[in-house]
């Protein structure tokens, strides 16, 4: 496999080194495989190549490159392993040779001359530097480029690691890649009395620039050393002329020393036996003979792209001509003009492809995946070891760029950590999968998935001793770092050697991405203090950094350099030079937005309207009472109103039974005329039914008169009226003209590619299975095409609300992969880094985001041919204007990563630097703001209340956060007599934590907590929803129900679970039934 491999990456180096960067790109590839090559070579040509390795840098030029790929040819050659590719050999050197010819010229600063004088005498000295440093006191030297900041003390450090003779060596690869390391180098030589030393490098210089500048290279160091300040930049710009002078008129003589010195390298391949039957074959055809054949194929058509040399190549006439053939002939004799003239247009494509098929077998059998060139221009500042956020579309293969710099971390140290973070668990699983496949053989039995899901219960910092690379949920990672129990990692990065953030956009705020950066940048000041503390390497993938509130391309710039700030970027990469190979490779789907009627009035959304209004009326009076302005309504069947309600709830709903009572209706009666607009009259009656209508919701005691009215409203006169329309009107059950479109979109696609692959995004968990219900039942073309539908969506939801399991998460997406499943109807859970290679619809159903969600729903389009689909009812035209406001802001957003990558590597550090010290400023304003709340919030005791009833459950001062997200009462009563255990599903095992599946209910039926497990102790968790917050010094301060935990940090001081607290519960915890404990 190893041959194949090298010879693979000589092919690519043969085929595609069109320019200079191409050309560099390739032989780098080339030496990137130390311990391929290893398998071909003995140790001592492997330790020339290896030597060769530390030259190459992004910043050599064509010269050097040509003289290191001329050794591992010539190396390739002499293993003797690679006898049946010698023809092959020879076309690749020559190919070499033409394209260096043909780029030479194209290095025009001094700089990059100089270091091809450097490649010269690095290739005629076999791979041993020809300047000698010993010479020049190398002391001496040292101090002088470490006085001038070109190096480092750590670079220095370098020195004491390696044997004298190679130290000029390590000293060369120190420099290269350097800001100015020419010039540098220069002054030092100089400063340190060694400037005629420069013969060394560059023959005679000495003497020309004696003879052209009427001064010595003495006097010029005198004058370098001046204390005159004009005198230092004349003599500077002088050395700088005449070498560039020098350079420029020896170039030639230069370039024709190596072409002889390579001549003499191939003449042996030239000669062997079997290029000479190839030459010999090509001859005994003649010039006539090609001349007429050429005239042949030309007159008979002017299509047929076939040549006499293919004709020549082709099986039979080659053994033919070969049997005929002269069995030797002159080597001078070959040279001749007609035999050049065919060499020169000899084609080798079907030797390549022959090549790349059988690559490409071996590679399709180890399941490994070449990357392509744009992947390693991606790769390159990562491989380098810098801090860099990679900026490439969905589909160019990030992963695969992750897995390559993963790989040169591992290479380097097979003792090092790596940490892929990403969000979601089946993201989790599915570049498992992709590091499992393509990390190099000897790694892959040490990569472990961690995302706390069901049935793991191994601790990351276990996972951590026993495994190199871990795929890790970010939540996971943060909890880890929070724990500063044995089992946790207390904040301690230093583990990992390299910690990539998938969809790094998701850096910023509260997000538990954002959150781990904090302990690197913690790690970060304390290294300051202890310079031995490693910090790890930082690398984000992201498809859409993003424009925040940007109104221009300045403020998109900032918003990106704010992330690359948040992620201590030193490089943001995206393509460049490789632009063509991104777009060859790399599908964009089309756009088309189609926009619907509007569905007409009838009895079921006339019913709704009534309810609402006598809801809103109930509102305003619940208000007055209260001395509050009454909230104004927005438009009804919208999204709007949806926020609307969610407002309610978190500022009203704890203040009054009575406003609960209308949120509880507004809430449900919204949800449904959202489902008579956009799917069928008869879902709405349905959602109604099951949500304001169930026997276990008209079981409980009305909590006020207000909500005793609106439930006789509804069951003794609004939901007859509508099962009766129902019943009636089969047009109840036709579908609304959105829903119509979406059926029209699936059949065509289906019809067109009976193997599609359909992604389905809705607003709501509850819309899921609406859709998949109408196309089950009404979409007759689907159901006849035997296409099956699935819906996935968040795992974190209960069953109730529309979750599902994440055993069944990955299940579904594993069927929709192989096509088992041909249309998946979702939420945003699958918005970001869904990989299936055969979408190729992705439709958003009546909803749209920001520009973010737009790039990244786009992308789960893969397959060629793809089209991105938005379906905008008329009532909701306002989503057709902000989708193409999110298209001007994703151009705005290229643009802006376009101009930051123009900038200069120092540029770049600069303005992310600015942009961290404003970062500093804002996180120090944030903390004393926490602090000050801390403060006003210290020694306030709130009652948490039941929403439903008011009674009393516990206070706020025994609860206790575990895992950052779970908010467990150290409360023994509610165990025993306060609540009601029910249980209601099976439990689910997680690290450190299992949900038993247990309800606790209030005597009111509401549900206010779950029965779970933490560290082998059981504990009751509350339900932020259904609990509210009574200031009990103020029983007039009144917050909740909330929707989310974290908006209680404005008023609730939190307290993290301690050992202590651990204690103290396991004396407290009265016995619990064991089966409720039982996990089965």
């Amino acid at each position: 496999m190893a041959k194949e491999i090298v010879y693979q990456l000589l092919i690519e180096v043969s085929a595609t080194s069109s320019g200079k960067q191409d050309f560099k790109k390739q032989l780098h590839k080339i030496l990137s495989f130390p311990t391929d090559i290893a398998d071909c070579f003995d140790p001592d040509t492997l330790s020339n190549i290896q030597l060769a390795k530390q030259l190459v840098t992004d910043s050599n030029s064509p010269d050097q490159l040509l003289g290191v790929s001329t050794m591992l040819l010539e190396a390739l050659h002499s293993s003797k392993r690679l006898q049946k590719y010698e023809k092959f050999y020879l076309s690749v050197q020559k190919n070499m040779q033409d394209n260096n010819g043909l780029i030479k010229f194209e290095s025009g600063s001094r700089e990059q001359r100089l270091i091809c004088c450097l490649a010269q005498y690095y290739q005629k000295a076999n791979g041993q530097s020809s300047i000698k440093f010993d010479l020049l006191t190398l002391d001496d030297l040292l101090a002088s480029l470490l006085t001038t900041n070109t190096l480092t003390e750590a670079d220095l450090a370098t020195f004491d690691e390696v044997d004298s003779t190679k130290k000029d060596m390590v000293l060369l690869s120190l420099l290269i890649g350097k800001p100015d390391w020419t010039q540098r180098l220069i002054a030092a030589m100089i400063q340190c009395g060694a400037l005629t030393q420069l013969d060394e490098i560059l023959p005679d210089f000495q003497s020309f620039f004696a003879s052209n500048f009427d001064s010595s290279l003495t006097d010029t160091r005198a004058q370098l050393l001046s204390n005159i300040a004009d005198t230092r930049r004349t003599a500077r710009n002088t050395i700088s002329e005449a070498l560039d002078m020098y350079i420029c008129m020896n170039c030639d003589s230069l370039a024709a020393d190596f072409e002889s010195s390579t001549a003499a390298a191939v003449k042996p391949v030239i000669e062997s036996p079997q290029v000479q039957r190839v030459h010999q074959s090509l001859l005994f055809a003649g010039p006539a003979s090609f001349a007429s054949n050429a005239q042949a194929s030309s007159a008979s058509s002017s299509s047929n792209e076939s040549s006499p040399i293919r004709a020549l190549l082709q099986k039979q006439q080659s053994q033919q001509q070969l049997q005929s053939a002269p069995q030797s002939m002159d080597f001078e004799e070959q040279q001749s003009e007609p035999a050049t003239k065919l060499l020169k247009m000899m084609d080798i494509a079907k030797e390549t492809d022959k090549l790349i098929k059988e690559v490409d077998q071996e590679a399709a059998q180890s399941g490994i995946q070449q990357m392509r060139v744009y992947q390693e221009e991606l790769a390159a500042s990562g491989v380098a070891g810098l801090n860099s956020v990679i900026v490439a579309p969905t589909g160019s293969g990030k992963t695969l760029v992750s897995i390559r710099i993963a790989g040169a971390r591992l290479e380097e140290d097979p003792d090092a950590r790596v940490c892929f973070l990403a969000d979601r668990k089946h993201l989790v699983e599915q570049q498992y999968e992709a590091f499992k496949a393509q990390l190099p053989a000897r790694f892959r039995d040490k990569i472990s998935p961690v995302t706390g899901g069901e049935g793991e219960r191994a601790p990351l910092s276990y996972q951590l001793r026993h495994h190199s690379v871990l795929i890790v949920s970010t939540q996971i990672l943060l909890n880890s770092l929070k724990d500063k129990d044995e089992d946790g990692l207390n904040g301690d990065l230093t583990k990992f050697r390299l910690i990539i953030f998938d969809e790094c956009h998701n850096c910023a705020k509260d997000h538990p991405s954002n959150k781990i950066m904090e302990y690197y940048f913690q790690l970060k000041e304390r290294q300051q203090q202890s310079p031995g503390l490693r910090l790890p390497q930082i690398v984000g993938l992201t498809a859409s950094p993003g424009t925040g509130q940007a109104h221009n391309t300045e403020e998109a710039m900032d918003h990106v350099l704010r992330l690359c700030a948040s992620l201590d970027c030193k490089r943001l990469v995206s393509v460049k030079s490789c632009a063509d190979s991104l777009h060859k490779h790399v599908n964009n789907p089309s756009v088309k937005l189609h926009s619907t009627g509007r569905k007409q009035s009838d009895d079921i959304l006339q019913c709704l309207d009534l309810l609402m209004d006598r809801a809103e009326q109930g509102l305003a009076t619940a208000c007055e009472k209260l001395r509050l302005p009454a909230p104004s309504p927005p438009a009804r069947s919208s999204f709007l109103y949806t926020n609307f309600c969610g407002e309610l709830r978190s500022k009203l709903v704890a203040r009054s039974v009575e406003v609960a009572a209308v949120w509880v209706r507004l809430h449900h009666c919204n949800v449904a005329t959202l489902l008579w607009s956009l799917f069928r009259s008869n879902d709405a009656v349905k959602y109604i039914e099951e949500h304001l209508c169930d026997p276990n919701v008209l079981s409980r005691d009305p909590t006020c008169p207000l909500d005793e009215e609106l439930r006789d409203l509804l069951q003794s006169r609004l939901l007859p009226r509508m099962r009766a329309y129902c019943t009636r009107n089969p047009s109840a059950a036709s579908c609304s003209p959105a829903l119509n479109q979406l059926r029209q979109i699936l059949a065509e696609q289906f019809q067109r590619q009976p193997d599609s692959r359909a992604l389905v995004f809705v607003q709501q968990r509850c819309f899921t299975g609406v859709v998949k219900n109408f196309l089950d039942s009404k979409a007759v073309e689907l159901s006849r095409a035997g296409v099956q539908i699935g819906v996935i969506t968040g795992a974190n939801a209960s069953g109730d609300s529309g979750g599902i399991t994440q055993t069944s998460q990955s299940e579904l997406l594993s069927q929709f992969r192989k096509g088992k499943v041909q249309i998946l109807i979702s939420t945003s859970v699958t918005e970001e880094g869904l990989d299936v290679q055969k979408c190729n619809a992705v439709i958003r159903f009546c909803h749209v985001t920001n520009e973010i969600a737009m790039v990244q729903s786009r992308g789960r389009g893969r397959a060629e041919g793809s089209v991105y689909h938005v379906i905008v009812p008329d009532e909701m035209n306002w989503l057709g204007d902000k989708e193409r406001l999110n298209q001007s802001r994703d151009a705005m957003m290229t643009e802006a990563v376009a101009r930051l990558g123009q900038l200069t590597d120092e540029q770049f550090v600069a303005k992310v630097q600015q942009e961290q010290t404003l970062l500093r400023q804002e996180a120090r304003q944030q903390r004393q703001i926490r602090a000050a709340q801390a403060d006003a919030n210290r020694g306030t005791v709130f009652s948490i209340e039941c929403v439903g009833c008011d009674r009393v459950l516990t206070s706020s001062d025994k609860l206790r956060i575990a895992q950052d997200c779970h908010h467990l009462a150290l409360d023994a009563e509610l165990l025993t007599d306060r609540l009601t255990p029910k249980k209601q599903s099976a439990s689910k095992s997680f690290t450190n934590f299992t949900a038993l599946g247990v309800a606790l209910l209030c005597r009111c039926g509401n549900h206010v907590a779950n029965l779970c497990r933490f560290k082998e102790l059981p504990f009751p968790e509350l339900k932020i929803q259904q609990v509210k917050f009574v200031d009990k010094s103020n029983p007039g301060t009144v917050h909740g129900p909330l929707k989310k935990w974290k908006l209680a940090k404005k008023f609730l001081t939190e307290f993290e679970m301690e050992s202590a607290d651990m204690i103290a519960w396991a004396e407290a915890v009265p016995d619990i039934p064991e089966n409720l404990l039982s996990e089965d």
